[in-house]
């Protein structure tokens, strides 16, 4: 028997980007099981772009940094202005990557606009402390959700080997040797941002399977 959801968010109102599929989806259902609704609490900002990018002409950097850190920016700094007034802890979170902590090749922009993200929650933190706002991002390894198929297709096509043969070549690095599923972020999610993770600020908090170990 499923042990039951925790209803740790009820009252509270939350705002998910990129909720339409995948990890986003994910999220904001695990919180809305949770009892979220009512006053402003939190964002999540989760939308962005991934695959790679080569130097040259079609070069899709500045794509990349313009989403998924201009972007993200854009959103935490959005929310912040119409978070319900404390006193108790409203939170910005972020969604980030192995790949802010490690370089992959033709990867660049991806790799760049990441590791930016936690550089930008650890600044927003520090800065919106005194209001009781934390401030963390999430970093994902390989998760099960359509950019991370497109991703082994990629890895695939480039080895010229089948997905399946990638896929096995990826979990090789991961010592749990699985992806993440999309309900598993959604749970790292729901307990930063609960009264469980009071304290936790200007941190990029690791979901990779062993992948990266800090």
């Amino acid at each position: 028997m499923a042990a039951p959801i925790p209803v740790r968010h009820a009252g509270e109102h939350f705002l998910v980007t990129g909720a339409g599929t995948g990890i986003g989806r994910a999220i904001a259902q695990r919180l809305a099981a949770e009892g979220a609704l009512g006053p402003f609490h939190a964002i999540v900002a989760n939308a962005g772009i991934g695959g790679p990018n080569e130097a040259g002409e079609g070069d899709r950097f500045d794509d990349l940094v313009a989403t998924n850190v201009t972007g993200t920016y854009s959103c935490l700094r959005a929310a912040e202005r119409h978070l319900v007034d404390g006193p108790g802890a409203r939170h910005l979170v972020a969604i980030a990557s192995i790949l802010a902590r490690i370089g992959a090749p033709g990867y660049s922009g991806y790799c760049a606009s990441k590791a930016a993200i936690t550089g930008l929650v650890r600044a927003l933190a520090a800065e919106l402390a005194p209001h009781e706002v934390q401030v963390n991002a999430v970093c994902l390894g390989w998760v099960d959700p359509q950019m991370a198929r497109d991703g082994l297709a990629d890895m695939a096509a480039g080895m010229q080997i089948p997905v399946e043969r990638a896929h096995a070549i990826a979990m090789q690095d991961v010592p749990l040797g699985r992806m993440s599923d999309p309900a598993d972020v959604a749970g790292m999610v729901s307990w930063l941002t609960s009264p469980d993770a009071r304290g936790v600020t200007g941190q990029s908090l690791d979901m990779n399977g062993g992948a990266f170990m800090i």
